[in-house]
């Protein structure tokens, strides 16, 4: 009797356990909408004063307000829907402000679903802008303050790259020879790019080769960046410095374009990792990716780790609920390798 009992106290302890893990993981999807929500008038009153203040849509504010709303949208949380139109209309007419990684980032944040006839037209200019400004060699060398990040500039330069390609290729138009040609010439100078320092560097190459690769490539390149979180669950921006917002957000970002889940172990710490991490106001905390900064948190990388959080967690929640909008690797274009 007594052995039985010892039997039947482990039982109750396993099922207690899993039951405990399966309450937890439901109430994950509420503690992340939880987040987002208290996030959102942080990034609608700091884009707003941007507007006011800068006139411009930079490589890191106005563009990254669009885009992290436009996901709390997608996943079906609130907006101030009326200022939100007004702040975006304004973003798009002056899209070109906040040059190349400002265009990039205003295709990347455009609506879910097919856009109406003048924001298709905006995009389309802001592509062909974006085409324009491409070196001979396929690159596009980073702008603003980006080359003064606390990273190799060719390091810099091959993100900025990757960005502007998965913007081009979002829009699908493989009979648009212009843009096809770009997407080509820029998967070619990426071939060679050696092993970056940033999880960003890892994150981009991961949707590179998800959208235009090979899946097994792909699913290694996930496995690599799985591998490298942290045991707090989050991501360095810099590889070998404390996690934060922004990096997490990054690769979260990446990770749910791949299919990842929220109930997936790895996904799950990096959620934890944020919601634990967020202040009162809503903002996350991040260090400057610049050198000069000495690794101190400034308002403009709060800003934008908070926007990329906020994406992060805001792209998982609409994946619960539909598929992300990303394609699946084309056998359009071949992807770069190593």
């Amino acid at each position: 009797m007594h052995r039985s009992a010892g039997w039947l106290s482990i039982v109750l302890a396993c099922a207690l356990a899993q039951l405990a893990s399966a309450a937890d993981q439901n109430a994950l999807p509420a503690q992340a909408a939880k987040a987002v929500e208290l996030a959102v008038p942080y990034l609608e009153d700091n884009g707003e004063g941007w507007i006011v203040e800068k006139k411009c849509i930079s490589c890191h504010y106005v563009s990254f307000m669009v885009w992290s709303l436009e996901s709390v949208r997608h996943a079906g949380l609130k907006v101030d829907e009326p200022e939100f139109a007004r702040r975006s209309a304004w973003s798009y007419a002056n899209g070109k402000s906040g040059g190349l990684e400002g265009m990039a980032q205003m295709i990347l944040a455009r609506p879910h679903g097919k856009p109406d006839a003048k924001l298709e037209a905006t995009l389309l200019d802001l592509a062909y802008t974006i085409a324009a400004q491409q070196k001979p060699d396929g690159s596009w060398p980073a702008g603003g303050q980006l080359p003064g990040q606390k990273r190799p500039p060719q390091e810099t330069n091959e993100v900025t790259t990757r960005w502007a390609l998965l913007a081009l290729h979002s829009l699908d138009r493989p009979k648009d020879d212009k843009l096809a040609k770009s997407q080509a010439q820029a998967l070619a100078w990426l071939k060679n790019a050696k092993p970056g320092k940033s999880n960003e560097w890892y994150a981009t190459r991961l949707l590179v080769e998800h959208q235009m690769g090979s899946a097994p490539d792909a699913q290694r390149l996930a496995a690599e960046l799985l591998a490298a979180q942290q045991s707090d669950g989050g991501w360095p921006w810099l590889r070998g410095d404390k996690s934060d917002a922004l990096a997490t957000g990054q690769v979260l970002y990446a990770l749910a374009q791949c299919g990842s889940k929220l109930n997936d172990p790895a996904i799950e710490r990096a959620c934890k990792f944020l919601i634990s991490t967020q202040q009162p106001d809503g903002e996350w905390l991040v260090n400057s990716t610049k050198a000069e900064k000495k690794d101190n948190p400034r308002h403009t990388s709060n800003y934008w780790g908070t926007a990329w959080a906020t994406i992060g967690l805001s792209d998982l929640l609409a994946a619960e609920q539909s598929p992300p909008r990303e394609k699946q690797p084309s056998a359009r274009v071949a992807a770069s390798k190593k």
